[in-house]
């Protein structure tokens, strides 16, 4: 009877190891990332408008998600984002809640390259000196995002790579009235850090 318990144990155990080291990768499925983005952005931004100008822009601003590996090296999740941002005389707020998509690539033991694409809705205030009308955007746009993520400690992330956005939709309502707004492009690069379980 003893031995049968042995080999009955034996077998179980046989049977778990293998599952408990398949989750042992990051990016494997039923993995859970906790990914942040802070970032102070030297930015060139394009703004679509009838006589085409451009303006340079400062943002302050973090990005919080959560993403759950569904398969091996495929994820969903959600974020929200919160970000100031001063451009000449006009300083704003963007408050942003994300739904979020993602690819893992292994490209070297602890290194790998992760692009992920972000469809975000939020709101935008607005304050320009001197303007007390302080009007309020709808916006909804598109990003992609594709770093390069390190695993620098047991289940530390940290990743670096091109970021590109786009305005879908833009509506400002100012004094009771809403209007289209102007529709956004930015490139650059940003960082992150994350954690995966």
């Amino acid at each position: 009877m003893k031995a049968k318990r042995l080999l009955l144990s034996a077998i179980i155990s046989s049977l778990l190891v293998p599952a408990a080291t398949a989750r042992a990768d990051f990016g494997s499925r039923g993995s859970l990332t906790i990914q942040g983005h802070p970032r102070l952005d030297l930015k060139r931004s394009t703004t679509t408008q009838p006589d085409g100008d451009s303006t340079s822009s400062t943002q302050l601003g973090l990005a919080v998600a959560g993403q759950y590996f569904v398969a091996d090296h495929i994820a969903v999740g959600g974020g929200f984002q919160v970000a100031r941002e001063w451009e000449g005389d006009v300083t704003s707020m963007l408050l942003v809640a994300q739904v979020i998509a993602s690819y893992q690539v292994p490209l070297r033991p602890q290194l790998h390259l992760w692009p992920q694409v972000l469809l975000g809705a939020g709101r935008q205030s607005r304050d320009r000196t001197g303007d007390t009308r302080q009007p309020t955007a709808t916006v909804v746009g598109v990003s992609i995002f594709a770093p390069v993520v390190l695993e620098v400690a047991g289940h530390f992330l940290i990743g670096w790579g091109p970021m590109a956005a786009t305005t879908l939709h833009a509506s400002v309502e100012r004094n009771g009235d809403s209007e289209d707004a102007s529709k956004n492009k930015a490139f650059g690069v940003q960082a992150m850090v994350a954690g995966w379980f």
